[in-house]
């Protein structure tokens, strides 16, 4: 994972480094509420300059799954 998702992804659902890993959920971040995901959304549209579809935005449920949808926008998430 790029360092500049990481670092957004930290930054959004305010997790220390020791907490994080690539594969997260919905599910294991209590931050990760209705507000956290729209804030999740906005910033990775501006980040990364894409437009996601409501089907992207419902779909984001895990960091994998997150990783996968930046792929298919173009987005280099390796490294």
């Amino acid at each position: 994972m790029n360092q500049s998702l990481r670092t957004l992804l930290q930054s959004v659902f305010n997790l220390a480094e020791s907490e994080f890993n690539e594969t997260l959920s919905k599910a294991d971040i209590s931050s990760w509420d209705s507000l956290g995901h729209m804030d999740l959304v906005t910033r990775l549209e501006r980040e990364f300059n894409i437009t996601l579809t409501m089907q992207d935005i419902i779909a984001m449920q895990s960091f994998p799954t997150i990783i996968d949808i930046l792929k298919e926008k173009g987005v280099i998430v390796e490294g």
